[in-house]
């Protein structure tokens, strides 16, 4: 399992959570890992937006660890299998967004 080292940054904004649904989507729904070159340009676009104040930031926010984990969060969610303690925000995206992904 990837191992984030996110404690301490700011929680997933809803865009960034649809964001990481729409890679997961767009990848047939198979959790990437953190090296796949679509976690790595993610993680750069979540890097460079200025949703969160850089004061907030640690050092690994949204890296590429971090967007591989916040996906299976998501297939967690699609599959009903494997983690079970994800985020409000992952449960409430899925629930308007996951059930009924774009064409």
């Amino acid at each position: 399992m990837a191992v984030t080292h996110g404690h301490g940054n700011p929680g997933w904004t809803r865009d960034e959570t649809i964001l990481a649904l729409d890679l997961y989507f767009d990848l047939n729904r198979i959790v990437p890992s953190e090296k796949h070159p679509r976690v790595k340009k993610l993680s750069d676009d979540l890097r460079s937006f200025p949703w969160h104040a850089e004061v907030t930031r640690k050092e690994r926010f949204r890296n590429p660890a971090g967007v591989a984990f916040k996906i299976q969060n998501l297939r967690s969610l699609d599959t009903n299998k494997g983690l079970k303690h994800v985020s409000r925000m992952d449960r409430d995206v899925w629930s308007e967004l996951g059930l009924h992904p774009k064409p």
